[in-house]
């Protein structure tokens, strides 16, 4: 009797830690800013250029899982970034152009890093997620930058599916991109 109970929690913690298998996930991002803005563009262009210096298109892996399976953009990042902050931007009355040499009006934003780390053995029961920008604001002879990051930390009690991993790195990018387009130097250059 001792050995059937036996085997029977045994298979049942080895369909637990296969059904917790994960592959990889490949995300699309789509940051949502909602900082708010003065409405200080008065019509004026605003040259935007994003530039993504992540040295790869890995976030991070799911660690603990299957092998560590990774999470990686299955798009271009600057791309997101650019049209996220473009949207903002053309509601702060800024004509949004893409990014071209000598304008007098530019807002020039690099992804540094976004990152997903998991935590806890065997299994996941905390994320962390983290995204560092620098950006650099120039209105005639004025300039302004400097670096901006956020981070989350969240609990969790399965491991997260591509939906999850989704919403806290979209959480983490755009709380970023928020205070970078909080920051008193960066807006005041740009109001000039």
């Amino acid at each position: 009797m001792r050995l059937r109970w036996g085997m029977g929690l045994l298979s049942w913690w080895l369909v637990l830690l296969t059904g917790c298998a994960a592959g990889p996930q490949v995300v699309t991002l789509q940051p949502f800013v909602e900082a708010p803005l003065a409405q200080v563009g008065r019509g004026r262009e605003l040259v935007l250029e994003v530039v993504d210096r992540r040295p790869s298109q890995t976030f991070g892996y799911l660690a603990g899982i299957g092998g560590n399976p990774p999470i990686s953009s299955s798009g271009d990042l600057s791309q997101a970034v650019w049209q996220a902050l473009a949207d903002r931007l053309n509601q702060a009355q800024f004509v949004v152009a893409p990014a071209r040499p000598g304008a007098p009006l530019a807002l020039r934003v690099e992804i540094l890093a976004v990152e997903y780390r998991t935590a806890g053995s065997p299994v996941i029961n905390e994320v962390r997620t983290s995204a560092r920008l620098q950006a650099t604001a120039r209105n005639g002879a004025l300039t302004a930058s400097g670096e901006f990051q956020a981070d989350s930390a969240r609990r969790v009690l399965t491991p997260p599916g591509m939906v999850d991993s989704v919403y806290m790195l979209n959480e983490v990018l755009s709380r970023a991109l928020e205070r970078m387009l909080q920051d008193p130097k960066l807006a005041g250059t740009l109001a000039g």
